[in-house]
């Protein structure tokens, strides 16, 4: 998913849907730290919440706009 966070395509996004909330709390934190290190300015740095949900802006519970 880091490798994939270089990037912000439709499929990178569907994955990381289906994956983040697969993923125990410390590689969560571990991505989402990643990512915010890496890749400052990155749109996923405002979805990925700690809970297993990705919050997309517009979407109720978290998933679906994304991709």
């Amino acid at each position: 998913l880091l490798f994939k966070a270089s990037g912000d395509r439709r499929k990178d996004r569907y994955d990381l849907e289906v994956a983040w909330p697969l993923l125990g709390e410390s590689r969560r934190s571990w991505l989402r730290e990643s990512v915010a290190r890496l890749y400052p300015d990155h749109p996923w740095n405002e979805v990925l919440v700690d809970d297993g949900r990705i919050a997309w802006p517009g979407s109720e519970n978290g998933r679906g706009n994304g991709i």
